[in-house]
């Protein structure tokens, strides 16, 4: 899960780097940055959904993931009404985006998580 979020900050750092005109602007590196970029950020997703099941183990896994696209919609509904602000600067959300990448792969990293629930399957097992 690091390396997919350290490949998706990688990603959306040439594609902001492009954007701002520190890096060539050309199609094919915008296309594949983004495309790219999209193809290993979606790949964590399950592994964050169970992650987070994984953490809070006697709720159940429903509740846990209506919570966490509730949370993601809210804050992306936020991010979508900033386009429709006048003078927004559109080109920090790319940054914007780059940072909460950067910032997850940080977070991930310092994360303990407990098996819980692989505990108590493993006791029941043996």
């Amino acid at each position: 899960m690091v390396l997919l979020l350290v490949l998706s900050t990688i990603s959306q750092l040439v594609f902001s780097l492009s954007c701002a005109g520190i890096l060539p602007s050309t199609k094919p590196l915008l296309y594949s940055s983004i495309i790219f970029g999209g193809f290993v950020s979606n790949g964590t997703l399950p592994l964050l959904y169970e992650l987070a099941v994984e953490c809070v183990y006697p709720i159940g896994g429903g509740i846990v993931g209506g919570i966490i696209i509730e949370a993601m919609t809210v804050v992306l509904l936020f991010f979508d009404i900033a386009f429709m602000l006048p003078h927004s600067d559109i080109k920090g959300m790319n940054w914007v985006l780059t940072s909460v990448f950067g910032v997850g792969v940080i977070g991930v990293l310092i994360f303990r998580e407990k098996y819980t629930r692989l505990d108590l399957d493993t006791q029941m097992t043996t």
